[in-house]
């Protein structure tokens, strides 16, 4: 399990704080620094994914893959 918290005081909100379980070896702090990293990096491309179907409509359109 890896436990982070927000540096600092924020103001007008709470401190961000995650708990994270994962299978992956996380020893040293750099490793646990790194998971946190992916985890942040998946919102934005949740984000991305939302944008795409609501505001592209990119499951609407008629394109069909490309076959190689």
């Amino acid at each position: 399990m890896i436990h982070a918290q927000e540096r600092g005081r924020p103001k007008r909100r709470k401190k961000i704080e995650w708990k994270l379980l994962t299978d992956l070896p996380v020893q040293p702090r750099k490793d646990a620094i790194e998971k946190i990293e992916w985890c942040a990096l998946r919102w934005k491309i949740e984000v991305f994914h939302k944008i795409l179907k609501s505001g592209c409509k990119a499951e609407e359109s008629n394109c069909e893959p490309l076959s190689v």
